[in-house]
């Protein structure tokens, strides 16, 4: 699949901003449509795959970076600080 193609299944099934969940058991899509400032949260174990735009994750004094290109694979639940620098509709 492509990624337009993915985008298009993406945008469908997460029409809203915010989490939504989807029929898939453990699969959720999250949708914001401008940026979001630095914000602490709890990421539990998860892998985080971006469509489009980028999201920063900050962990002990160092700033991760994942966009369409590269992923976040979390193990187990990790306090984070986190941003959404680049968002678009």
């Amino acid at each position: 699949m492509n990624r337009s193609a993915l985008r298009q299944l993406v945008a469908r099934h997460a029409a809203q901003d915010g989490l939504s969940p989807t029929s898939i058991e453990g699969l959720r899509l999250f949708r914001v449509t401008h940026p979001v400032e630095r914000l602490p949260a709890v990421y539990p174990a998860s892998v985080c795959c971006i469509v489009q735009g980028t999201k920063r994750l900050y962990l002990g004094g160092v700033a991760y970076t994942y966009d369409a290109d590269r992923y976040l694979c979390a193990t187990m639940p990790l306090p984070v600080e986190a941003e959404v620098p680049v968002a678009t509709p």
